[in-house]
């Protein structure tokens, strides 16, 4: 019977084994390693069928030479190196006797090259399955755009002052890689600064100030609220908004004379570079303002 003991292998992320447990559940070997193999500390019972020798997926812990046997080759976790060169040469990556790069990902089973393991693997199956996931379901490859997106869209980053006579300058993302400059001339009395977005849920808000089209506008700031109504210039359009400050502030009342332009993605050809900082039609703006 003490030669069929049952033992349970429980591993890490990227199928390194941290501890054994026998058919009752109780812990009866466990090892606690560096990131690169190194073993600081084993707790384990007498008894050798609750040991193991297992290291990173693939390794064996070869105790009279205290490296790690790995098929092709022997690795040395003291320097995460390999003790000789990689038999597959180039293919196995630029670095001959080189780890992988990140043990905490990724894995070499055969002492050759490595591949994908951890969160890696999970990501790149989870993604496999996107056409056959639930319609709430976003593949993980895209959460963190999808992340960015939801936080950046529809918000402007800027500033102005504005005593008597003033500018200001503005850059808005649309979403979905979409941004817009803005250029105003002022007159009035206030300043703003900082990041702010359009309040949706104002129940006063009517039309919207359309990309490429010159307008004029007058607003009322008061800290971490503006409200603004305007036309634009080149045909009768009003519309009213009102815009809540996330970052910086914003106060006083302004009228502004601006036109907000969608820039080149692809920038400035090599024919015309920009001769200066505000030669907007050099950065794939407008030229004529």
């Amino acid at each position: 019977a003490e030669l069929e003991r049952v033992a349970f292998y429980h591993c890490d992320q990227v199928g390194t084994p941290h501890s054994l447990s026998n058919e009752l559940g109780e812990c009866v070997w466990e090892m606690t390693q560096d990131t690169w193999g190194t073993a600081l500390a084993i707790k384990a019972s007498e008894h050798l069928l609750e040991q193991t020798n297992l290291r990173f997926q693939g390794q064996y812990y070869d105790k009279e030479t205290g490296l790690h046997y790995n098929r092709y080759r022997y690795y040395e976790p003291y320097s995460a190196r390999y003790v000789s060169k990689d038999p597959i040469g180039l293919f196995g990556g630029l670095n001959l006797k080189d780890y992988v790069l990140n043990p905490m990902q990724w894995c070499d089973p055969l002492g050759l090259a490595s591949e994908r393991a951890g969160t890696n693997a999970a990501i790149e199956i989870y993604n496999k399955a996107g056409p056959n996931l639930p319609d709430n379901s976003i593949p993980i490859e895209n959460i963190a755009t999808s992340q960015l997106e939801r936080y950046t869209k529809g918000k402007s980053v800027g500033g102005s002052a504005t005593a008597g006579i003033g500018i200001g300058v503005y850059a808005n993302y649309k979403g979905k890689g979409s941004s817009t400059l803005t250029m105003e001339r002022k007159l009035g009395l206030g300043y703003e600064y900082g990041v702010s977005q359009r309040d949706e849920k104002w129940k006063y808000k009517y039309g919207e100030r359309q990309v490429n089209r010159p307008y004029i506008e007058s607003c009322a700031a008061t800290g971490k609220s503006k409200y603004c109504a305007g036309s634009h210039s080149d045909n009768w359009d009003p519309y009213f908004r009102k815009e809540k400050t996330k970052f910086g502030t914003s106060k006083g009342f302004t009228i502004s004379q601006g036109k907000e332009m969608v820039g080149n993605p692809n920038g400035p050809s090599l024919m015309h570079g920009p001769g200066h900082t505000w030669d907007l039609g050099a950065h794939g703006f407008p030229s004529s303002y």
